[in-house]
């Protein structure tokens, strides 16, 4: 399993003034701000929905312990029974609910937002924890993300769409053959994978809203290791048709730019720079699989990993400035590479790691977790160490890949 894996596979940008704890736990990323939060509504199922999912949105996105949720009649005289850093009260406003954040140390409002209320309460308190985050971090919000997977819980391995939370899977193909690897297309309105309809590796790509499909890619040999670039209408593939594995650039409807290795070992696994300039990727050309950086031409190759004699699957950060990426050190893990500077660290919490996937705020990775069986998938943040399961028990789920919506 290891070998196909080898082969197939701040800047504070507030709304308003920032508050020293924000400038704090926006520094260091492993501090977290206590919360309460306050609702001067009726207490109903959509608001009791509502708020649960708003706790869990705040605890996951990593900024935040919430301390408490309550419902109140009058949000001020409440706010002094809680000395904590923050308090988030939501209040009907002129048709709307009124969402503020208050910074209970310094005595001022740092977000102040009217919204609409929305028929869908968990869309809805993803919304706004994700309008918070980015107020009081400059960070992009995960609440409304999804991730693709592959899954058998069928009996038979097909591809599912995900909340980042682990609620409303949705099987989204349904083949009597094998498929593996989705890779969500830029515009997230179609995906990537690898099909074996015809016996062998080939790329397809399929429409989710119509659900039309058309194969991409299907050279003689291996047609695998797809990487998408968000910012120009490009892609990586690895293709097999002059011999040996080597990495393509490639256009995104199939027609080959240029050759950009030329190696006789295996050249796989890449994965571009948010800015499409870069491209970083497996090769074993010095006796072992070791992670590589390269220009999007394929010149100015160097090696960034050096703390295992095994090293796969790197994915560059959404926000550009880590390269995360399996090893083998006592087990499988992830290790994260700084591109300012060249220092690596080990993720000890991700023991069983295998295929990963960054989240839209550079923070959090998922990875399919297979020291365990059947295989889940599990949820790490790179700077606490925090972990939770995406997936449930029972079945099988691997190769994820994670995108903002």
């Amino acid at each position: 399993m290891k070998k196909i894996l080898f082969f197939l596979v701040l800047t504070i940008i507030p709304c308003f003034s920032v508050p020293n704890i924000f400038l704090q736990i926006t520094k260091n990323f492993s501090q977290k701000a206590d919360v309460v939060l306050l609702y001067q509504l009726e207490k109903n199922n959509y608001w009791k929905s509502f708020s649960d999912t708003f706790s869990r949105d705040l605890y996951y996105s990593g900024y935040f312990n919430v301390e408490e949720q309550k419902f109140v009649k009058d949000i001020e005289k409440s706010k002094s029974e809680f000395p904590v850093n923050i308090i988030i009260s939501l209040r009907k406003e002129k048709g709307g609910i009124k969402v503020s954040v208050f910074d209970n140390l310094e005595e001022k409002v740092l977000f102040e937002k009217n919204y609409m209320l929305l028929k869908n309460s968990r869309y809805f308190a993803h919304i706004v924890n994700d309008d918070i985050v980015f107020a009081l971090t400059g960070k992009t919000g995960i609440a409304r993300s999804k991730i693709l997977f592959v899954s058998d819980r069928t009996g038979k391995y097909q591809i599912y769409i995900s909340d980042y939370d682990g609620e409303n899977v949705k099987q989204i193909t349904n083949f009597n053959y094998l498929v593996n690897f989705p890779r969500w297309s830029p515009d997230r309105k179609s995906f990537y994978f690898v099909s074996y309809k015809n016996g062998s590796p080939e790329i397809e790509r399929r429409n989710l809203m119509t659900g039309k499909e058309e194969t991409v890619f299907e050279y003689p040999g291996l047609n695998a290791c797809i990487a998408t670039c968000k910012n120009k209408n490009i892609l990586g593939i690895v293709l097999s048709k002059s011999g040996n594995p080597e990495i393509y650039l490639t256009t995104s409807d199939g027609k080959i730019i240029r050759k950009l290795t030329n190696y006789r070992g295996i050249d796989s696994s890449p994965s571009f720079s948010p800015d499409g300039e870069k491209i970083t990727f497996v090769s074993d050309r010095y006796g072992s699989p070791q992670i590589f950086i390269m220009d999007k031409d394929g010149f100015g190759v160097r090696r960034i990993s050096y703390i295992s004699t095994y090293a796969t699957c790197p994915k560059w950060s959404p926000d550009g400035k880590y390269i995360a990426y399996v090893i083998l050190k006592s087990g499988f893990k992830i290790a994260v590479y700084d591109i300012e500077t060249g220092k690596t660290k080990l993720l000890g919490n991700s023991k069983g790691a295998e295929a990963i996937s960054w989240a839209p705020d550079s923070r959090h990775i998922v990875f399919s977790k297979t020291d365990i069986h059947p295989s889940r998938l599990c949820i790490i943040d790179v700077f606490t160490g925090e972990t939770r399961y995406l997936t449930g028990k029972g079945y099988n789920s691997f190769s994820p890949d994670w995108e903002k919506f």
